[in-house]
C-alpha cells in the first residue's frame, strides 16, 4: 500500500501538450523542417538540425508567446486528476521552464485554471530535477523525460513515465504508462 497522497508532476508533455504546438510554431515561424518523426527525439536540435543554442532560443521565444499559456491538456489528464483529487490526492508541479516572469505567470495561470494546481516549483530550462525531488518524502512522480524519471526513482518516488517515442530506453524502477488512465488505475490499485 502506498500511503503518501501526494502526486508530483512534470508539466510539459505530462499535464499539457508542449511538443505539438511547439512543432507547429517552429515549423511555421522559423521555417524549420524535421529530419524525422516529430516525437523521435527529446532533443529538438537533433530533430531540426540546429544547434542547441538556436533551439533554446526558439523554445524561449515560443514560451514567451501567447501560445504558451494556451497549451492543450494531455489526453485524459483533466479527468484522471479530477478523480484522483476526489480520492484525496494532492498535486504539486515541478517544471523546467524559462525564468521570465511572464512565462511563469502563464504556466501558473494555466495549471490553476485547468487542473486547480497552485503549488508549482521551478528548475531552470533544461535543468534536472533531482535536487528538487530529493526534498520530498516518497511520493508518486509523473514525468516524460527518461533522465528526470530515473532521478525521481533514485529519490525514492514511485515513478510513472508517460510513454513517448523520444523517451524509449532502458530504465529501472520506473513504471512506463500510456497515459493518465493507466496512472489513475495503478494508483487506485495501490490504495
Amino acid at each position: 500500500m502506498w500511503f503518501n497522497k501526494l502526486i508530483l508532476v512534470d508539466v510539459d508533455n505530462v499535464m499539457f501538450d508542449f511538443n505539438t504546438p511547439f512543432y507547429d510554431w517552429v515549423e511555421a515561424e522559423k521555417n524549420l523542417v524535421p529530419n524525422g518523426a516529430r516525437n523521435s527525439s527529446y532533443r529538438f536540435e537533433h530533430l531540426y538540425g540546429t544547434t542547441e543554442a538556436e533551439m533554446v532560443a526558439h523554445v524561449e521565444e515560443f514560451s514567451n508567446g501567447e501560445n504558451f499559456g494556451m497549451l492543450p491538456p494531455m489526453p485524459g489528464a483533466v479527468e484522471a486528476i479530477d478523480h484522483l483529487k476526489k480520492a484525496g490526492y494532492a498535486f504539486e508541479a515541478i517544471t523546467a521552464c524559462c525564468d521570465a516572469p511572464a512565462v511563469r505567470e502563464a504556466r501558473e495561470k494555466a495549471l490553476r485554471a485547468t487542473y486547480g494546481i497552485s503549488d508549482i516549483h521551478y528548475v531552470g530550462l533544461g535543468q534536472n530535477k533531482f535536487s528538487m525531488l530529493s526534498k520530498y518524502k516518497p511520493s508518486f512522480w509523473v514525468e516524460d523525460n527518461l533522465k528526470n524519471a530515473m532521478d525521481g526513482s533514485m529519490a525514492g518516488h514511485y515513478t510513472f513515465l508517460i510513454d513517448h517515442e523520444y523517451n524509449r530506453g532502458t530504465e529501472r524502477g520506473i513504471h512506463r504508462v500510456a497515459g493518465w488512465a493507466d496512472i489513475e488505475a495503478a494508483i487506485a490499485e495501490m490504495a
